[in-house]
């Protein structure tokens, strides 16, 4: 565990505002396991864990909305700066039996380590909280089974995902949650794309997008336009694809949601390159590429360089295209995809 000077803020304690300049102390770790044998022999520290667990609670519920909006990159890097403190408040209340508290920590947590590549140690620690609050609401328990499919899709398998799909599709009908049901529709849609069901998948799409319209859900309107257009554009429609595409891009921007936009110009940028559009193409993948560094999103960044590396070899170019697929086969190495 680190220790950090916290700015100080009117608005909140965890403002991101001096996040650059803050200053931070690390304990050499013979002093560290000093300290901490010092304190279990005093009987203080169920309540120094829970002073902890506390404050990086407040942490992450302020941080949660913030990773879907404008705010989305300073946000990532402040998680990143506390992520082991973050583990231990994990362990505090894994240690002290708050199954409930563990669990509203790491769902507010799974979308940072989505996005920054934590996805192993990520579908871990969900699935752990998930286990242990097994009287949590079916709301708070679908939201878990959404995020592990999500980080299950990447670095696990797409039959591990569905199931837990589908067992947070079995709890949103049970709450008649439209939200809910919109989002895990869409990670299935995902997953009938990768089996090559493209109708299937298409069809999902458009129900999770009737479903984020009434619910008025920005983020999930432009991913279910995201699930429609990849089913068009691997069926070769890419008038439709490139049409899907822009409506999502227009409410990711809207969103200021750089991962989305990350994602979605890398989308736009396939179409171009279907359509033999190369220099338009690699102007998108590099805009991608960008975005994707931004907020630290590994997979939008590789997808994005494999994209260059296939726009390089197509135009004769195979030591750029080399490059290109060097760079984003580290990417994908560092993501344990």
């Amino acid at each position: 565990m680190c220790s950090t000077c916290s700015p100080s803020s009117s608005k909140s304690r965890w403002s991101t505002s001096n996040e650059e300049s803050a200053t931070r102390y690390r304990l050499l770790e013979t002093l560290r396991a000093y300290a901490l044998t010092r304190l279990t022999a005093s009987g203080e520290a169920d309540a120094i864990r829970r002073r902890l667990l506390e404050a990086y609670l407040d942490l992450s519920d302020e941080a949660a909305p913030a990773l879907r909006g404008p705010d989305q990159s300073a946000w990532l890097r402040r998680l990143e700066a506390e992520h082991d403190n973050l583990r231990a408040a994990l362990d505090a209340a894994t240690a002290m039996s708050e199954h409930q508290l563990a669990l509203r920590l790491a769902l507010s947590l799974w979308w940072f380590w989505l996005i920054r590549g934590h996805l192993d140690e990520g579908r871990r620690r969900l699935a752990a909280a998930l286990a242990g609050a097994s009287d949590a609401s079916a709301e708070s328990r679908a939201e878990a089974h959404y995020g592990l499919g999500r980080l299950t899709v990447i670095s696990g398998s797409a039959a591990e995902a569905w199931a837990e799909y589908e067992v947070g599709l079995q709890l949103a009908a049970e709450l008649g949650e439209t939200r809910l049901t919109a989002r895990l529709l869409i990670g299935q849609a995902r997953i009938l794309e990768l089996r090559g069901d493209l109708e299937g998948a298409r069809q999902l799409g458009l129900v999770s997008l009737a479903q984020a319209r009434e619910v008025g859900d920005l983020g999930q309107i432009a991913d279910a336009l995201n699930v429609i257009g990849n089913a068009a554009w691997r069926r070769g429609l890419l008038v439709e694809a490139d049409d899907a595409y822009r409506q999502a891009l227009t409410l990711a921007r809207q969103l200021g949601d750089q991962a989305r936009t990350a994602s979605l110009v890398g989308n736009l940028g396939g179409v171009a390159l279907a359509q033999g559009a190369f220099e338009q193409a690699e102007r998108l993948f590099e805009e991608s590429v960008r975005e994707g560094r931004g907020v630290g999103d590994l997979l939008a960044c590789a997808r994005a360089l494999c994209n260059l590396g296939a726009s390089a070899y197509r135009q004769g170019d195979r030591l750029r295209a080399q490059r290109r697929y060097r760079e984003a086969l580290q990417a994908l190495r560092e993501l344990g995809e």
